[in-house]
């Protein structure tokens, strides 16, 4: 009998112990990196024929996260776009915006007194807008702007560290936190693109009527920036 209560006292201890560590808090960030959509380019170049050469597949990234952590896991939202410069032949201009918005669900796999690591993935929409205009006598004229939206999927690796003094001897943190994102986002082909005009302008510089199908795939990478309060419980 008192084997049994020793062990249910040890046990409960240990319990204690494990829920006294528990970290629950909230971060939010603001990020920068780089994505490479490997299929932009060659659909972009079918959309707009007379600039072939122009398009490319690399996008810059900004935006911004939030996430809510409880213990082990991790809750995100996830919100960026990617930009292009504007590719410019003749008197004509076409240029590519990314954005997308996500959310994920991470599970921390690695922790140490300063830093986590976790894995993620995620369910979202994505979309890419192409604009097209001429630049007459330094005015923009004739833009025209085309749409696709996509169900969009990721899956990604994550670590996070606090930059700040850590309080963790009184149970809390409130300071910088830093991050480091990477993975791979996936989504249907599609050819629904939606215009912006009432009729489709059959000119010289769409010379194709129909958008060509677009698989919104991408790596990216960025950096992120924020506050982050986490408690020990």
């Amino acid at each position: 009998m008192k084997k049994i209560i020793y062990t249910l006292l040890i046990t409960s201890i240990f319990i204690s112990g494990i829920n006294a560590q528990k970290i629950e808090g909230i971060a939010g960030f603001i990020q920068s990196g780089y994505m490479n959509a490997p299929n932009a380019a060659k659909a972009f170049s079918q959309a707009y024929p007379d600039n072939t050469v122009g398009f490319a597949n690399n996008y810059w990234l900004v935006g911004a996260t939030a996430y809510y952590r409880n213990n082990s896991s991790v809750f995100m939202g996830d919100l960026q776009f990617g930009l292009q410069k504007v590719y410019s032949f003749s008197d004509k201009h076409a240029g590519a915006v990314y954005e997308e918005v996500l959310g994920k669900y991470g599970r921390i796999i690695k922790e140490g007194k300063n830093f986590w690591v976790y894995p993620s993935a995620g369910v979202g929409a994505s979309l890419i807008s192409l604009t097209s205009y001429d630049k007459i006598a330094g005015e923009r004229e004739n833009m025209k702007t085309q749409t696709l939206v996509s169900p969009t999927f990721d899956m990604g690796m994550n670590a996070d560290f606090l930059l700040s003094k850590l309080r963790w001897n009184k149970n809390y943190y409130i300071g910088w936190i830093s991050g480091i994102k990477a993975g791979y986002r996936f989504s249907v082909k599609s050819k629904k693109w939606k215009k912006d005009e009432d009729e489709f302008y059959k000119d010289a510089f769409n010379k194709i009527y129909e958008m060509p199908s677009y698989t919104n795939n991408a790596f990216y990478v960025t950096l992120s920036f924020g506050m982050g309060s986490f408690d020990k419980k």
